[in-house]
């Protein structure tokens, strides 16, 4: 045998050293793709991590029916509210208007639920105390040629017997049920012996008298002992 065949015999007899698989590192050098941020969804329409979006477009939906049968979104400022003009002579002061456009504003009300408020509350003022020109004509009609001696004796009463704290401007004097009252009450007085504003009997009623005579200082109040001396005079004379 030749040196040749031996050294051939001997390279294919030897072992096959084993090589070390080579890891692939191409997968971990791809970054994995970031997760959605849908934080700013509201989570009841989120589901499965994923926006439901067909739930919020029905919820969209229903928003936007609400605010427009309320007409409108509720204002960011009170200046932006407008006050309507007057149909029956009133007036707010500025100083009113703008404390009712504060509440307003911390109510949620949209323009329109201002104005609406705006106009029931003078509906209601009308009918609790008219603009005088209002009340003037409605007495006209119902007193027609007795319109002047009935508002005489309408004043007679009240200068009689109002409080002397109540003035004659008070809206409540232009409610035609009240002049009316009045007028009856003073077309029993008779002008030479009804009691004046000035006069101690002025402004009492039969109540304020007992009230007045029951007070324990009653004996000692000299002016209160007036008053009701001169309401009996007035009264019972």
């Amino acid at each position: 045998m030749t040196t040749d065949n031996v050294t051939e015999q001997a390279i294919t007899e030897a072992p096959v050293p084993e090589v070390a698989d080579t890891p692939d590192t191409s997968a971990a050098q791809t970054p994995a793709p970031e997760a959605e941020d849908y934080s700013f969804i509201p989570a009841k329409f989120v589901r499965d991590g994923k926006p439901d979006f067909k739930r919020l477009a029905e919820s969209y939906q229903s928003l936007e029916k609400k605010f427009s049968s309320r007409g409108g979104v509720p204002v960011s400022a009170p200046d932006e509210y407008e006050a309507p003009e007057s149909t029956l002579g009133y007036s707010l002061n500025d100083e009113q208007l703008s404390a009712f456009k504060q509440e307003a504003l911390a109510a949620g009300f949209t323009k329109e639920q201002f104005t609406f408020a705006m106009q029931r509350y003078e509906q209601a003022l009308a009918n609790f105390a008219p603009p005088a020109e209002h009340a003037a004509a409605q007495l006209k009609e119902i007193w027609g040629d007795q319109f002047n001696d009935n508002l005489q004796a309408a004043r007679r009463a009240f200068d009689n017997f109002a409080p002397s704290s109540l003035s004659p401007d008070h809206p409540v004097l232009n409610h035609p049920v009240v002049m009316q009252l009045l007028a009856q009450i003073g077309g029993e007085l008779k002008e030479d012996n009804a009691p004046g504003r000035g006069s101690p009997a002025a402004g009492l009623t039969h109540a304020d008298v007992l009230k007045m005579q029951s007070d324990p200082n009653y004996k000692n109040d000299s002016d209160a002992q007036a008053r009701v001396t001169a309401w009996y005079e007035h009264n019972f004379r």
